[in-house]
């Protein structure tokens, strides 16, 4: 059985020496989430929080169909961050991480999720490498 990722993450909402709304989500007592920006009213930071998976039953659920990106830094660490339809930053990691495996991980905690892999179709015996092979042939319809 595969635990849902992120089940028991805390999260902690605080305001910024501006004054300005946060929010922190940390495993155990690894931050793994911060907000990216500050957010003048709580429930502002809230709804943000909302969207990447505080308070939500059944997570990981599709919010948005919000736009994400794994791109390496100025060090050279990968990144993550995900953007609204809006163009507006929703997310994004707080630190660099030498894999893209792990800024993985840490995306799928906010609802990232890879797509699958497409099935082969019914013409193509290998879609990876589209080597067609009729579909009569491979049913066995054909003699030889």
């Amino acid at each position: 059985m595969i635990e849902m990722l992120g089940r028991y993450d805390t999260w902690r909402f605080h305001r910024d020496p501006h004054g300005e709304w946060r929010w922190t989500r940390s495993a155990g007592v690894a931050v793994v989430g911060k907000s990216t920006e500050g957010y003048h009213n709580l429930a502002d930071a809230e709804a943000n929080a909302t969207r990447l998976g505080w308070q939500l039953e059944s997570w990981p659920i599709v919010l948005r169909p919000d736009r994400w990106e794994f791109y390496r830094d100025a060090d050279r660490l990968w990144r993550w961050r995900r953007q609204a339809r809006n163009g507006r930053i929703v997310g994004a990691a707080h630190l660099g991480f030498d894999d893209l495996a792990d800024a993985q991980a840490n995306a799928r905690r906010f609802g990232w999720q890879p797509r699958p892999e497409p099935p082969p179709s019914a013409e193509t015996d290998d879609w990876r490498t589209c080597r067609a092979e009729p579909a009569q042939a491979r049913a066995g319809l054909v003699r030889k």
